[in-house]
């Protein structure tokens, strides 16, 4: 698990850096629920059971990621299963053009694209 969740937000940034992605530091934050899971709690939906920030250096920048846990049905023949919500913070314009760009790409992808996507994490 911690191998699939450490690889999401790396994919995430935009691959044509000359400078990849590095992770700084993370800060697990179990009982601070983030304004998108509180959102989603009101209409219905279950609490994460774990929030980690990351902060990622991305070309002599920081930027910050939210990544909410989620209990998920396991796969066949895994004891667990667990969905990962990753997305930038909405800490700055520059990370609102991210999430939009990320929501965009999301909407437009077709189903087969969404399979390897899943396959390959």
């Amino acid at each position: 698990m911690r191998l699939t969740g450490s690889r999401r937000p790396a994919g995430l940034e935009p691959r044509r850096r000359p400078n990849p992605p590095r992770l700084l530091r993370f800060v697990g934050r179990p009982q601070d629920y983030s304004p998108k899971a509180r959102l989603l709690n009101l209409l219905g939906y279950k609490l994460p059971f774990d929030r980690h920030d990351w902060v990622v250096l991305r070309d002599a920048r920081e930027v910050r990621y939210v990544i909410d846990f989620y209990n998920a049905a396991p796969a066949p023949g895994l004891p667990v299963g667990m969905y990962l919500d990753v997305r930038p913070a909405l800490d700055s314009p520059q990370a609102l053009a991210d999430r939009l760009r990320m929501q965009w790409r999301w909407m437009t992808q077709t189903k087969e694209t969404a399979k390897v996507e899943t396959a390959e994490t």
